[in-house]
């Protein structure tokens, strides 16, 4: 379990001792089935990422809120409760009402964990065969499970986090666990979780269904670059659709002879090569 404790310093009886102090917030950590968390690959790096967080100010984000020192002992003590040795640490964000939330995409799998500002913790987990959401307390030994599903490849590279765009075409929106839509990339045809603020859910309704160029702060995979989330979005872009055949109309700066491929002959065989 994690707690938060005014005093630092010194190791305290029955295992628990000072462990970080993020902002002013001291944590002692009870080690859960007897590892020590400061060896595993995932909570330091965690602690680190989570200092990072708007624990000072207000309106750090489209009037976002501060982070909740509730919040961060809520994730943590979950996270310590389901993650073993194997786990790596996963990409950390500040939630619009001063919560938090983290998220693994890997393996073609993703996990996301949420606390609110009171510590309340939700989760969603999505593999090519499985979906669910659900509170975090009531579903532990899912949780262990899915978070194995996450680490089977334990040498995943982390995610990178850039200011960028994607394009693609809205599908499903959700105000379950925040307000969010999936945008089906056009590279990768792959689902990207899109966080919105409040007060974005009404333009959004407009959007479903059409082709959009979404910026904001994009965690992409490492090794492949595919978009798994963006977060703090700037602005969503109607695109219009292409319409059948128009790539014909494309032109190059590289001449064309007879007896050489025609354009879309080097473009089907170029996207029949890619592996993502």
């Amino acid at each position: 379990m994690v707690r938060s404790d005014k005093n630092a310093g010194g190791a305290l009886p029955g295992g628990l001792y000072p462990m970080a102090e993020i902002g002013k917030l001291y944590l002692r950590v009870d080690q859960p089935r007897g590892q020590d968390l400061q060896t595993t690959r995932w909570f330091m790096p965690t602690l680190q990422a989570m200092e990072a967080l708007p624990w000072q100010t207000d309106n750090w984000t489209s009037g976002g809120k501060r982070t909740q020192a509730d919040a961060i002992v809520g994730v943590l003590s979950i996270l310590a409760e389901v993650l073993d040795n194997r786990a790596l640490p996963p990409s950390v964000a500040p939630t619009w009402s001063g919560g938090v939330q983290v998220e693994w995409h890997v393996n073609n799998v993703d996990l996301e964990i949420e606390a609110d500002p009171r510590g309340e913790i939700e989760y969603f987990f999505k593999s090519p065969d499985e979906e669910r959401e659900g509170k975090a307390r009531d579903d532990l030994d899912l949780l262990v499970k899915y978070a194995r599903a996450v680490f089977q490849v334990n040498d995943e590279p982390a995610l990178l986090v850039s200011i960028g765009t994607v394009k693609g075409r809205v599908q499903a929106m959700s105000n379950r666990s925040g307000l969010r839509f999936t945008l089906y990339d056009t590279l990768f045809d792959k689902a990207v979780a899109c966080y919105l603020d409040p007060g974005q859910e009404e333009f959004m309704r407009e959007m479903w269904g059409r082709r959009v160029e979404v910026s904001g702060r994009i965690s992409r995979q490492a090794r492949t670059g595919r978009p798994t989330s963006i977060r703090g979005i700037l602005k969503v872009t109607p695109l219009e659709d292409a319409e059948p055949g128009s790539y014909l109309n494309a032109r190059g700066a590289v001449p064309w002879w007879q007896g050489q491929k025609m354009p879309e002959e080097v473009v089907r065989e170029l996207r029949d090569a890619w592996q993502p």
